[in-house]
């Protein structure tokens, strides 16, 4: 039997409550165990008092598992990603997040470790529908984000292209083939575009 004790501090949330204010899109990553899902349910707590809030939350590891949430997160709601059909974990997560923004006036989406390439798709599908999104997802550093085929949408998609010999691109890189990103990405980092980093630079 494996037994996880979920932990809630309010003081987590104090540290973020400049960030959180500005209601834009939050995506926590690092390694399992370092303290995601316990940061994002003191989010989840404070954004709560102000917006309507929904934690997608399959296993009750966020707002517990009864019928009721529980207080760490204060008047968030609850999507137990519950469905009749014959659905995998992953497809239910997919539905659940969609009815919590047309079925429950969801203006925050809560999300525990995105770990699927139609999961990250889901995500920036709400995002362009104007839900502030706060999420989870395994990985040291954005750059791990870009070459996990499976989360790319996170940050807006790549696909591979071919551009002409006037191209300024081309005239500057003398490369024929080129990455460039599909849409905006759903989580952006202030200043910084890692897609057109070089290798050396910092993420």
């Amino acid at each position: 039997m494996t037994l996880r004790v979920g932990r809630a501090s309010r003081r987590l949330a104090a540290l973020l409550e400049d960030i959180i204010a500005e209601q834009t899109p939050i995506l926590l990553l690092g390694p399992p165990g370092v303290g995601k899902t316990t940061l994002l349910r003191a989010m989840s707590d404070s954004i709560s008092q102000d917006y309507v809030t929904v934690i997608v939350d399959p296993t009750g590891e966020i707002a517990g598992s009864g019928d009721s949430c529980h207080p760490a997160v204060g008047r968030s709601r609850k999507e137990a990603a519950y469905s009749d059909q014959d659905t995998d974990r992953s497809a239910a997560r997919r539905l659940a997040m969609g009815r919590a923004v047309e079925n429950m006036g969801c203006q925050v989406l809560v999300v525990d470790e995105i770990g699927t390439e139609m999961e990250a798709l889901a995500a920036r599908t709400l995002g362009e529908r104007g839900v502030q999104l706060l999420a989870t997802a395994h990985g040291k550093t954005i750059r791990n984000l870009l070459s996990n085929n499976e989360l790319r949408d996170l940050l807006g998609g790549f696909r591979t292209v071919v551009i002409g010999d006037l191209n300024p691109r081309y005239i500057d890189q003398g490369k024929k083939n080129i990455t460039e990103r599909v849409a905006a990405p759903v989580f952006k980092t202030p200043g910084v575009d890692p897609f057109l980093n070089t290798p050396g630079d910092p993420p």
